[in-house]
Formats: structure tokens, sequence, C-alpha cells
């Protein structure tokens, strides 16, 4: 699939425009085009923490949903995009107003979307972006993460904890029988791709850590707790302070 620039298409009508950019790192001539195209809605795909609330604050006539991609995306030569799609999966899960994301299914056909509940979206990236930050620290080496599952696996335990307010028990043993399977299956190098691809991302991986400490500490304050962060998200804590030091180097 080709990729185009926006000048080529900012002039066009757009019924549904999706931001793989975080709406607060749009540069402001993007931005400004996207509003005044006026897309009955947007879809942004970050779930950092406050990241929906500057997109309604920034595109107020339209609708915002978030979207979460279920594929992988790899650019090959020049312009061109190839993507892998998981067997089954729909393109993006979406979670907003029931009534959008059903007219947005009907509109596009062919499975790309499905509506689900926002715990949904959220949930997954709160199991493997801990990993990825973990990658980011030991300098995009897959051998290095699958030698240190420790961290990340208790960091991603605290993060559902966030989202969803349940502790689930996580291994580092059946993490690791997880990679082994995406790499016998995901038909692209897993991970040279994912050392590349999340490296671009570190400064959002950092804030989506920060995002979920956020959660939990919130949760306590709601509980008339206030345990220090080392208490509430030990292991959160530690990587979050320990890919900040990579990206503020």
């Amino acid at each position: 699939m080709p990729v185009v620039d926006w000048a080529t298409v900012s002039s066009s009508s757009w019924d549904l425009v999706v931001l793989t950019t975080r709406p607060g790192d749009l540069d402001e001539p993007v931005a400004a085009s996207i509003s005044g195209a006026r897309p009955s809605i947007i879809a942004i795909t970050s779930q950092v923490d406050g990241d929906r609330d500057i997109a309604v604050s920034m595109f107020p006539e339209s609708e915002i949903l978030v979207f979460s991609p279920a594929l992988l995306s790899e650019r090959t030569t020049g312009r061109n995009v190839r993507y892998w799609q998981p067997p089954g999966m729909p393109v993006f899960m979406a979670s907003g107003r029931r009534e959008t994301v059903r007219g947005l299914r009907r509109g596009l056909g062919g499975g790309l979307i499905v509506g689900v509940p926002v715990f949904m979206i959220s949930a997954p990236p709160a199991v493997f972006i801990p990993y990825v930050a973990e990658l980011s620290v030991r300098e995009g080496s897959w051998t290095a993460l699958r030698t240190h599952l420790r961290r990340p696996t208790q960091a991603s335990a605290e993060a559902v904890h966030a989202v969803t307010g349940v502790r689930i028990p996580m291994s580092a043993r059946g993490t690791g029988l997880v990679l082994d399977a995406l790499e016998l299956f995901v038909p692209i190098d897993v991970g040279e791709y994912a050392g590349r691809h999340f490296a671009r991302h570190e400064g959002q991986t950092l804030d989506m850590l920060n995002g979920w400490a956020g959660q939990l500490a919130r949760r306590a304050a709601r509980r008339n707790a206030a345990p220090a962060l080392a208490e509430l998200a030990p292991a959160l804590g530690e990587l979050a302070q320990a890919l900040r030091l990579r990206v503020t180097r």
C-alpha cells in the first residue's frame, strides 16, 4: 500500500480521519487542516492517559473515537507499507458511542472494525507495553529482553490492575511461551521489527507507564490511602525510571 503526503489529500472531503500520531504531537498546519476539513469522526490510536481529552479540545466539531490497531505495519521500500493482520481479527477495535461505531462498521464493511467496551481497548496495551519499555531499555535487543522478563511481567500486572481494577497473576515463563509463539507464527522478524518500530515511540511508551502509575495513585486516593509509588507499582516505577534515563539522555 503506498503512503501519500498530507498535502496530497488535505483538500479532499473526509468522513473519517485516523490519527496514528498523538493529537498533541501534530504539526500546527496539519492540525489546522484537519480541523478545517471538519471530518465527522476522528479516531485516535494513542492510548496515553489524557490524549482523548486533548483530541476533543483540538477538534470540537468532530466525534472522537479510540481505535486499537490489531495489525502490524512495516515500511518496505520508498513509500510502500505492508501490513500483517492476524487471521480472523479485525483491523481495528473501536471504542466510542455505540451508534457511531455501528455506522462505521456498516459503512466500511469487510470486518475492518469491531466495537468493543473501553476496557478491551485499554487492557491490551497494559499487557504488552511494559515489555516494549523493557525492550527499549535493553537498546532494542530482543535477546536481552528474553533474558530479562521478570520486571516487565510484574509491571504488566500492575498496569492491568490500573486499567481494570483486577489483579491478574502473570509469569515470566508464560510470557516466554507467548514470545516463542510470536516468533513462530508471525511472518516477519518479530525481534528486529519490535526493536526498530518501538524505538521511535519511547516518549509515548514512557507517558503510558506514567499514566498507569497515575491511575493507581488516583484509585488509592479515592480509598483515602496515599502510599508511595514504590508501594503501589514498584515495577512500573522502576521501569519508568530506567526508560526516562534513556529518553532524556
